[in-house]
């Protein structure tokens, strides 16, 4: 069993052996270069070449056609080296013989040429075209035929041979015709001169190139691609950019790079592209490349917006803040807040810095400092290609002035008042009007409210002012606001007294009767009596009293009234306090000597 299974293995490599030598004869001979004999050459013009490897014999014929008899000539002087000898040097070689012209009779030496030629030709692809490129002794193409070259120095050259991918060699007419598609093929290739020397045979490797190269645009400096919510992109630079191109091409290189700039002549591009006198608007960057066996690629056209506007700046105090006279006032409530917009590139960061400080990136509103009352705040915003909002030192600057404190506050009283020196008490009439001052250095009064007696309060009226009408005693409290809402508040007691005096009067005599006046009954006194008037008033005492008798014009009262004439009598009593408060009385009597009622 063993030996069985031997035999089979055995048999099964013998197998594979004779495939394998039987292709390898198969592909040799389709490798085989032809052979050629070696042999002379006469030129159209007559020159004669011969291989320099063949012998040489020389014969003499007295007849010019080719079949005449000739005689094979032999040297005295050099029998050893002669039949046959050899040309050594290669080229012209010349026989040189002395006899005699026909055509003068004279004698003349006579030079034969012969050339010898040892030297097989040299072949090779013909880069003159412009689809071919050599690089790292690889050929690269993009066309389909391979164009040979030949030359020999002496004979000239009789043909030349090649072979595509191992196949057959075949005679070279007007090229060798590649099989198109990207990727490698190797050719061989010789060529034989009219004297039968071969070119050592020769062996290229062909790589078939149909792919142009891609040419892209770069940004240089400031730089900045926005993608849109379409998932749109745009390229964005500052006039500071320049804009190179560079190409790729993984097989035969990139030969040259042509671009055209907003209409512009198409050119080869040597350098980068200043943007610097380019206006903020869009534009067009149109290029395209070629590689070394000219694949030509597509026309692109590169769109790009430049952007020489910094951002919008804008600050706001959250909070309280107001401003007089250019200066921004703050209370310590506020917070400082800094917004930025740039509708081309977009905002990139926004610094600040607050007096001397270090600077800082701004992220989101911060409290200004309360232990500074005066604060210089710089700000500047950057867009994502660094425009920036404000150049060397002229930034945009926010003076603010920190104001912590409420108004300072006051009352004062117009009209009558009355103050009771022990009490330390205000006593006003309903006609007093109260006042309310208040006082702000920083960010000026706002306003005052006030409230009497923890009624609802009330926004006070300068032009206006108030009065309380209810008497009695009364508590004012009144809050003094800033334009920061800084508050601060006082209060004042004060007591109203609304109520006049009360007359009271008496005469000096009794009545001595009644007597009807106007259909009522009055008292009657005689010539001799005189009238006493007085008035009692609660809080401040009387101030005046007046009396007006009948139609006479009205008298301050100073001391008792006398009665002279008979008559009826209407006295008019008017009697003030203080504070003004007044009271009306009519006192009605007869002066009459009789008691006797009328009828």
């Amino acid at each position: 069993m063993r030996n069985y299974n031997f035999y089979k293995m055995l048999g099964n490599n013998v197998f594979l052996f004779f495939i394998f030598v039987m292709f390898f004869n198969s592909f040799s001979k389709a490798q085989e270069i032809k052979k050629y004999e070696k042999k002379e050459f006469i030129r159209e013009d007559g020159r004669y070449f011969i291989n320099k490897e063949l012998p040489i014999y020389l014969r003499l014929a007295n007849k010019k056609e080719e079949n005449a008899e000739s005689h094979l000539l032999e040297s005295e002087s050099s029998k050893d080296f002669v039949n046959p000898f050899y040309f050594t040097k290669e080229g012209k070689n010349i026989l040189k013989l002395s006899v005699k012209v026909l055509k003068n009779g004279r004698k003349k030496n006579i030079n034969f040429e012969v050339y010898a030629d040892g030297e097989s030709p040299i072949s090779g692809i013909n880069l003159n075209n412009s689809y071919l490129y050599k690089k790292n002794k690889h050929i690269y193409t993009s066309d389909t035929v391979i164009p040979l070259i030949s030359n020999d120095k002496l004979s000239g050259v009789q043909e030349i041979n090649f072979s595509v991918k191992g196949k057959d060699f075949q005679k070279y007419e007007n090229g060798i015709f590649l099989k198109y598609g990207e990727g490698e093929q190797n050719i061989k290739y010789y060529s034989v001169d009219n004297v039968g020397n071969v070119e050592k045979l020769k062996e290229q490797k062909i790589i078939m190139d149909l792919t142009p190269p891609i040419s892209k645009p770069t940004i240089n400096v400031d730089y900045h691609l926005l993608i849109d919510s379409m998932g749109k992109e745009h390229h964005i630079a500052s006039q500071r950019s320049n804009i190179s191109l560079n190409a790729v091409d993984t097989s035969a290189g990139v030969d040259k790079i042509f671009c055209q700039l907003n209409g512009e002549k198409m050119h080869i591009f040597k350098k980068n592209i200043s943007l610097k006198n380019l206006i903020q608007d869009k534009h067009h960057l149109k290029h395209y490349s070629i590689d070394n066996v000219k694949n030509q690629e597509l026309l692109e056209d590169f769109v790009f917006q430049v952007d020489s506007s910094p951002p919008i700046v804008i600050e706001e105090i959250l909070g309280n803040m107001f401003m007089a006279s250019g200066v921004s006032f703050t209370s310590g409530r506020s917070k400082f807040k800094i917004k930025a917009e740039d509708n081309i590139a977009g905002v990139k960061e926004i610094l600040y810095q607050i007096n001397d400080n270090e600077i800082k990136k701004y992220t989101k509103e911060f409290y200004l400092p309360s232990e500074i009352r005066q604060i210089t705040i710089t700000y500047w915003a950057l867009d994502n290609v660094n425009n920036k909002s404000g150049f060397v030192k002229r930034y945009n600057r926010k003076e603010v002035y920190m104001d912590l404190a409420g108004p300072e506050l006051n009352h004062k009283f117009e009209g009558p008042t009355f103050k009771i020196f022990e009490k330390d008490t205000i006593i006003i009439s309903p006609k007093t009007k109260i006042i309310l001052i208040g006082k702000d250095e920083g960010a000026s009064l706002k306003k005052i409210e006030y409230e009497v007696d923890k009624e609802e309060k009330k926004l006070y009226d300068k032009d206006t002012s108030f009065t309380i009408s209810k008497k009695g005693k009364h508590r004012i409290v009144y809050y003094g606001f800033d334009n920061l809402d800084n508050r601060n508040y006082a209060y004042f007691y004060c007591k109203v007294d609304n109520t006049p005096p009360v007359l009271e009067w008496h005469f000096s005599v009794k009545s001595i009767g009644k007597k009807l006046m106007k259909f009522k009954k009055t008292d009657v006194y005689p010539t001799y009596v005189k009238l006493y008037l007085a008035a009692t008033d609660d809080e401040v005492g009387t101030k005046k009293i007046f009396y007006k008798v009948n139609k006479e014009k009205e008298k301050t009262y100073i001391k008792e009234i006398s009665f002279k004439k008979k008559r009826n009598n209407i006295v008019k009593v008017r009697v003030i306090d203080e504070l003004g408060n007044e009271a009306k009385h009519e006192i009605r009597f007869i002066i009459d000597e009789s008691n006797k009622e009328n009828e």
